[in-house]
């Protein structure tokens, strides 16, 4: 599933010029592709992806991309517990493939 999450003050930067941002990321039982094809559907760049991020791989969205990622179908994440919940989620999985590599090594 994609999700967005909610609106975050942000610092503005020469990069960043807005006063908030969001991310969009998927389950990590997804598979990332889908998250792409789903930021290529709204018009974000591949390159703008951030695979680690340091906290889950996302795309950062400007509130207008966030509100098109909502009307394609996002599932918008509304409070903390539910981001934190994704969150949580990624650095299991995260932690479960790393541990999978040192076994394989």
């Amino acid at each position: 599933m994609i999700h967005v999450d909610f609106q975050q003050d942000c610092i503005r930067s020469r990069t960043w010029p807005w006063d908030t941002v969001s991310h969009l990321t998927c389950d990590p039982t997804d598979d990332l592709e889908s998250l792409h094809r789903f930021a290529e559907s709204i018009g974000l760049k591949r390159a703008w992806f951030q695979p680690r991020g340091g906290i889950m791989p996302h795309y950062d969205l400007t509130p207008g991309k966030r509100h098109q990622a909502v009307r394609a179908g996002a599932n918008e994440l509304r409070d903390r517990d539910t981001v934190v919940a994704v969150i949580r989620a990624w650095r299991t999985f995260q932690a479960t493939k790393t541990k999978q590599l040192d076994l394989e090594i």
